[in-house]
């Protein structure tokens, strides 16, 4: 709600949300003082007891003084040193503090890690997918029940060696088309088929070691631009990676930085612009090598010249694997290209070359 405050105030809504801004801040008062307490009291008592083992520390060396038991110098030196023993006991209270945070992090975190996902499948296809002839069969998909189709009675044909274009307006339903072959939902009805056997057979684990998949917001992560394309492939030679950013066209401009590969992109790739992260995912999915490819507008924020040059990276990348590409722009589809147009749901017009 902050973040977009400014387009708030522009339609005029900005008050209403303050009432939710009230309750969230009062939420997180209330949980910040739990938190505060806890750590008040338990570094109140720390304190406490390094305070008064410090101070009888004092009146024992004053009573050896008094009697001529220790030397000054020996005295004065002890009590410099006794805070310093206690110190530790004094930050335990801080970094109990701090660790009690990140475990509460950690849950959160592991939460997500454990989560099983809504399909499940015996994985009992062979596991290894070499050609990757896809087809959707009367695929019917809803987000709710009661709710109006995303995708109705859809059927079509994704030919391995060739880039198959999904066109269609924003809201048509390629992105879902996207969701569900990468086995990330299940349609309500129908069937969808790879190498003549229901994708489900495979196992999620399987067939996503066989899949890449490019998102409209593709998410970089505050490392080196080195670390950000080997999470696609950790064991991924210097020369491939080069090879793949070259295929983007964005190798040159990555060595004209001053750290080259080893230049940080920042969170969300903030210190690249749009279609520089946009290379930087393509050249992060052709490093996974898979079989089946999930482009979604791969080149939404490139201009018209690198536009044409990855497009003829992608068709040749398409040769030995099968590539589903999801646009809007009719400008990068050729007359002997495989379309599929969607609107609405449904397939109007499927051309073949």
């Amino acid at each position: 709600v902050l973040q977009g405050l400014s387009t708030l105030k522009i339609f005029g809504k900005s008050d209403p949300k303050t009432v939710g801004i009230s309750e969230i801040s009062n939420q997180f008062r209330k949980i910040t003082m739990k938190v505060l307490r806890i750590a008040f009291v338990s570094a109140l008592v720390l304190e406490l007891a390094a305070t008064l083992s410090v101070a009888i520390i004092a009146v024992e060396i004053g009573i050896r003084l008094l009697y001529d038991k220790i030397s000054f110098e020996t005295a004065l030196f002890i009590l410099i040193l006794a805070p310093e023993f206690y110190q530790p006991l004094r930050q335990l209270g801080a970094r109990f503090h701090a660790g009690m945070e990140g475990v509460s992090a950690a849950q959160r975190i592991f939460e997500i890690f454990h989560t099983k996902p809504p399909t499940t499948s015996n994985g009992s296809a062979d596991s290894k997918v070499k050609k990757s002839d896809i087809v959707f069969e009367d695929v019917r998909y809803t987000y709710a029940d009661g709710e109006p189709l995303i995708l109705d009675n859809i059927s079509f044909h994704l030919h391995p060696g060739k880039v198959n274009f999904l066109v269609g307006k924003s809201g048509a339903g390629k992105s879902t088309i996207a969701a569900l072959l990468a086995g990330f939902i299940r349609p309500q009805s129908g069937e969808i088929y790879l190498n003549s056997i229901p994708i489900a057979q495979y196992g999620e684990e399987n067939l996503r070691n066989h899949m890449a998949y490019l998102i409209q917001n593709p998410y970089m992560f505050h490392r080196s631009v080195h670390d950000n394309l080997i999470i696609a492939n950790s064991k991924a030679k210097i020369d491939t990676i080069y090879h793949a950013m070259k295929t983007v066209q964005l190798h040159d401009y990555i060595l004209s930085l001053p750290q080259g590969y080893q230049t940080i992109i920042g969170e969300q790739g903030e210190r690249f612009s749009g279609g520089q992260i946009q290379r930087l995912a393509l050249a992060r999915v052709i490093l996974r090598n898979a079989s089946i490819m999930i482009l979604d507008e791969p080149t939404s924020n490139l201009d018209s010249l690198v536009e044409r040059r990855i497009m003829k990276s992608i068709r040749r990348l398409a040769e030995d694997k099968t590539i589903l590409l999801i646009t809007h722009r009719l400008s990068i589809v050729n007359k002997d290209d495989h379309v599929i147009y969607l609107d609405k749901g449904r397939i109007k017009r499927l051309l073949k070359n």
